[in-house]
């Protein structure tokens, strides 16, 4: 009964977001005009409606711990992905900003068309180094211009527990643009997992840590610092992560053995 439940909450809310995120999109290229920091007001206003739709028809809220952290100048974000909840809220928690995407997004009709005007970073994830190229030249741009830039440091939305190796491509940014790198982590993939349209009932909880700053620090070394801020924070506050993350430590030493 509680699954049936928590179904029909999701579509509903779905009901609201889809059609939500149709609009909005439209409305940004409509007004390709006013500028992208004009058309960032309709980029808000889904996330605003999203966060609405969630808390009233499914009951997923959050909260933010840390939010003085964050920087009064555009930072490069690096950022936990295990749902769409990320995606969403994010436009609630930081200041104007652009996020680095994959480029098949670019093609979709209207959809993809707004993330250009937005100046959203879209990369070929199979370019390799040439891909960390583009996000250093256009994030560098975008930073200029008074945007922030979140990245998903893994490249990937990535189940509860799970991790990979952070890519480069955020810490070279920060470290070159000489600007702070901001870590974000949360436990969203609890209560919407995956690609799963199902949204569970709770609180997600968004811890912001101290920005790290480039000065004296070389590129590899702030990206170790954020790697083990990352795991560290993730497994200290959320016992979920952590439960899961030692069955999977415990079954690669199973399959090693």
């Amino acid at each position: 009964m509680n699954k049936a439940f928590t179904a029909v909450r999701s579509t509903l809310a779905g009901a609201v977001i889809i059609p939500s995120t149709m609009l909005n999109c439209l409305m940004v290229v409509l007004t390709i005009p006013f500028g992208h920091k004009k058309q960032y007001i309709f980029a808000r206003s889904w996330a605003n409606i999203g966060h609405y739709a969630l808390v009233g028809l499914t009951g997923l809220s959050y909260e933010i711990e840390g939010k003085e952290n964050l920087p009064e100048t555009p930072s490069v974000v690096l950022m936990k992905h295990q749902s769409a909840w990320e995606t969403m809220l994010i436009f609630r928690i930081v200041p104007q900003f652009v996020i680095v995407l994959k480029r098949e997004l670019m093609a979709i009709p209207v959809f993809g068309q707004a993330l250009s005007r937005l100046k959203f970073i879209d990369i070929d994830r199979k370019s390799g180094a040439s891909a960390v190229t583009q996000v250093i030249e256009k994030g560098s741009e975008r930073l200029a211009d008074g945007l922030w830039v979140s990245i998903f440091p893994e490249g990937t939305r990535m189940p509860v527990g799970q991790t990979r190796r952070f890519g480069k491509s955020g810490v070279i940014l920060a470290k070159e643009a000489n600007v702070p790198l901001v870590l974000i982590a949360h436990n969203a993939g609890e209560f919407w997992g995956g690609k799963s349209l199902m949204v569970h009932p709770g609180k997600i909880k968004v811890i912001i840590g101290e920005p790290i700053l480039p000065e004296g620090k070389t590129a590899d070394q702030m990206l170790e610092e954020a790697t083990a801020w990352m795991e560290n924070t993730m497994r200290e506050n959320f016992p979920l992560y952590k439960e899961k993350a030692e069955e999977f430590e415990a079954l690669e030493q199973k399959q090693a053995a």
